[in-house]
Parts: structure tokens; C-alpha cells; sequence
């Protein structure tokens, strides 16, 4: 399976996964699993107004991950069962007891 560009990367690919895990790459040899906490949508008044030009897609993915194994603000490898493999920018954001979470924010225009 090749991996998911970041057109292929929306809002709606991301929402069947919420609660699942996530398997990060973080040598050839291991990986840590997130899992997809929240997926929010954070322009919803662009799609509001059909025929007014270009359409800004923007959401926001919170991503929970043991307190045990720091992940870094870069690009990582992502895989996931169900929607396949991708590369996302993430970056460390808080940590609650047991876990530590991190954020991926994509924000594009498309036309419409």
C-alpha cells in the first residue's frame, strides 16, 4: 500500500480512527502507539458559504501517547490498520498523568 498523500489526509479520514491506535515509527526497529483522542474541525464557516472561491480546510488532531516515550516536534511515519500509511508533523502539546499528548494541524485552501 503506498502511502496517503497530504491531500488524501482530511478531516473525514481521520474521524473512523478516533480511539484507535496509531503505530509511529521511531527507528526501522520500533515504534510507539498514539491514539486519536480528538478530531475537530476548525473552520467550519468556510464550508457555509458554497461559490465565495477558494474553501480553507483546517482541523486539528489530538493524539495520546505513553508518558514513557517522547516523541519529538517533527515529521514522523505514521500506520494505522484501517487507513494506511502517511508521514504528519507533530508536536508535543501537554502531558496528564500516564500519558503525554500531541498535536497535528493541517490547514490548506482548496478550490471549490
Amino acid at each position: 500500500m503506498n502511502p496517503l498523500t497530504s491531500d488524501q489526509l482530511k478531516l473525514e479520514t481521520f474521524l473512523p480512527c478516533l480511539n484507535t491506535k496509531f503505530r509511529v515509527g521511531v527507528d526501522p526497529a520500533s515504534f510507539v502507539e498514539l491514539e486519536l483522542a480528538e478530531a475537530s474541525d476548525l473552520n467550519p464557516a468556510s464550508r457555509s458559504q458554497p461559490g465565495k472561491g477558494p474553501e480553507l480546510v483546517s482541523f486539528s488532531l489530538i493524539f495520546n501517547g505513553p508518558d514513557n516515550r517522547f516523541l519529538p516536534q517533527q515529521i514522523h511515519a505514521f500506520a494505522h490498520d484501517r487507513i494506511g500509511r502517511f508521514e504528519l508533523f507533530i508536536v508535543p502539546i501537554g502531558q496528564k498523568p500516564g500519558i503525554i499528548q500531541y498535536q497535528a494541524v493541517f490547514s490548506r485552501l482548496v478550490q471549490r
